[in-house]
Formats: C-alpha cells, structure tokens, sequence
C-alpha cells in the first residue's frame, strides 16, 4: 500500500454477510487499543512503515430473551450492544425481539453492555447489562416492565388479511406526546402480526414499499390490557 506522508487509522474489514464462511472470526478488528478503525491509533506515516499487526478477534454469539416482570417474552423489543469509550457510547449491532422475545446477535469478544428498549404500559420499559465476552452466551435474560401484547391479524375493509405488509401505530390519540417505541411491525403471509403497545388510544396505518400501494389507515383503537385483535386497514 503506498501513501503519502501523514496520519493514518488503520483497520481491517472483513465480510459482515451472514451467508459468508463462518470460521470463527468476527468482521471488525482490534487495532492500537481502539474498537474498529475509527478508534484505531493513529500511525504517522514518514516514509516506509513495517510491522502493523491488526489482530482479528473471535466472534461469540450472544442470544437471550427479554421477558415481562411476569416472565412472558417481549415482542419487538429493541436490543442493541454498545460500549463507551471516553464518554462517548458507541453502537455496534443490534436486533429486534421475535414473537416469543427472542434474540440472538454475533458480535467479538470484547467488553460490552447489552440493553433492550421497549413499551411499558404506561412509559419506555427498559434495562441494560454489562457483559464481558469470551464465549458464546446463551442464557441471556433481560427482564422490563412490560407492555401490552396485542396479536391478531391485520384485514382490509373487505374482510380480507393483509399479508406481507409493514404496519404500525400512525398516531397516540391519548396520551398525547407519548413517544411510541418499536410500534411497528411486518404481519405475515396470513395477516397475523404481534406487537408491544402501551395503554393508548391510538390508530394505525402501512408503510407503502412503492408508490402503487395505496396509504391505508384504521379507525382508533383503545388498547388497555393484553390483546388479540383485528385491525382494519382502509381509504383515510
């Protein structure tokens, strides 16, 4: 590699895609102390430079569930890994909770915390854990104050159920200025779906992928308690 003369970061990169090879090795590096390249040393660059080692680091899988007070799974949460450096906290990767709460991401072996956000029935319902990584970990449990479950299927005016379609709340009638976390997700190819919600007046809308999707609304819905329920997606 030829550069000029001057102050570099250097990293490696290596494939982040979940199909490629899986040989133990995470796709970040460690360098000079610092997590990936934009916290690597810097090195100063005179004329020829020999001997920078970037060591790969293993990769550990982290899987767990996030769980209601009362032991039930948390649909939808958020959950991410991060790790602060000089004040300032870094995000690394993340997911979101299946049906049953639910997840499981790859990351290095490394000091991180592991939080999870969601909605609790009456504000967010969070918490966060610091991890010291050196292996997989699979009995992960982050326990909230949990939300309002609601499942059911997701219909049109005509009856029918909406398959395959991005939805969520569109508005918080009441409280008003409730921040909603997570409130959104995908049904399936029957039209079910799962979301955490909290004690709300709210109404629903799609996400259209194209402009030849009709925008789509429901009336209002007063969640109050676990649920299942039918939204009803029409013409505003």
């Amino acid at each position: 590699m030829e550069l000029v003369p001057g102050t570099y970061r250097i990293g490696a990169f290596r494939s982040s895609d979940p199909a490629a090879p899986n040989d133990g090795f995470a796709p970040y590096t460690w360098y000079g102390g610092g997590y990936v390249i934009g916290l690597g040393a810097d090195v100063v660059v005179t004329g020829s430079v020999s001997g920078v080692d970037i060591a790969v680091l293993p990769s550990v899988k982290v899987v767990g569930r996030v769980v209601g007070r009362d032991g039930v799974g948390v649909p939808n949460a958020e959950v991410m890994l991060t790790q602060t450096v000089g004040g300032v906290q870094f995000p690394f990767d993340g997911a979101k909770t299946d049906s049953a709460g639910r997840f499981a991401l790859r990351h290095v072996a490394m000091t991180v915390t592991l939080s999870t956000q969601s909605n609790g029935r009456t504000g967010p319902a969070w918490t966060s854990v610091d991890l010291d990584l050196r292996g997989d970990r699979s009995d992960l449990e982050l326990v909230v104050d949990r939300g309002n479950i609601v499942t059911g299927v997701l219909r049109d005016t005509a009856g029918r159920p909406l398959a395959n379609t991005d939805f969520g709340v569109h508005e918080i009638v009441q409280p008003q200025n409730y921040s909603c976390i997570a409130c959104h997700t995908r049904s399936d190819a029957a039209g079910r779906f799962v979301l955490t919600l909290p004690n709300a007046t709210l109404r629903f809308r799609n996400w259209p992928s194209t402009p030849t999707i009709a925008e789509l609304y429901s009336k209002e819905y007063v969640i109050r308690g676990d649920a299942t329920m039918e939204v009803v997606l029409g013409p505003r």
